[in-house]
């Protein structure tokens, strides 16, 4: 769906993979569509968008569907600040049926865990859910608040969103740069954090 940011016309791309459960209820799993000009925006946000991709092909290439429907969006607007605040809006007579919501933002790095931004009542949730992924050394899950703003709309909606800590050491440095090319971008990492 379109809409402004500004003067500025945004777009955002939206899928869904259909899950078994009739509840109604979704997993949203989402990234930053767009980039500034200055570089290729590898990793703000070519990176989180392969991810993405790559995980809907995963899942959907298993003939079976997931437990619940899970939506993939790519959303735009977010250089400019706009985070999910544009797919709030939107979508704010279905938020209450986002189970979770889960962002990737941080660059081009393997996952390291999950930031919960103070969700105490989540840590052992999550820590269960991550314990099969702690020999990829995916360990961090934490209750700290996100670097990015991605989540923040959904959050202040009352959708349990968080975003992955991720081992970007490149990203604070390129982001929005000239810098931000495809040499900074390892496809082990992309493919780890698929999976």
């Amino acid at each position: 769906g379109g809409g402004l940011l500004g003067e500025t016309a945004v777009e955002e791309l939206v899928a869904s993979l259909p899950g078994a459960s009739d509840d109604g209820e979704l997993i949203l799993a989402f990234c930053g569509l767009d980039s500034l000009d200055l570089g290729a925006g590898a990793t703000a946000n070519g990176a989180g968008v392969a991810v993405l991709v790559e995980a809907a092909r995963i899942l959907a290439s298993l003939g079976r569907p997931p437990a619940r429907t899970i939506r993939f969006a790519f959303l735009a607007g977010t250089a400019q600040g706009a985070g999910s605040s544009l797919y709030a809006k939107r979508r704010a007579a279905e938020l209450p049926q986002h189970r979770y919501a889960f962002a990737i933002e941080g660059g081009a790095g393997r996952l390291l865990g999950l930031m919960l931004d103070g969700d105490q009542a989540e840590l052992e949730r999550m820590e269960t859910f991550f314990a099969p992924l702690h020999g990829l050394g995916a360990t961090d899950v934490g209750y700290r608040a996100p670097r990015t703003n991605l989540t923040r709309a959904l959050r202040d909606a009352g959708v349990k969103a968080y975003a992955f800590v991720q081992e970007a050491p490149e990203w604070g440095i390129v982001d929005g740069s000239a810098a931000d090319t495809f040499d900074k971008v390892l496809p082990r990492d992309l493919q780890e954090a698929s999976c």
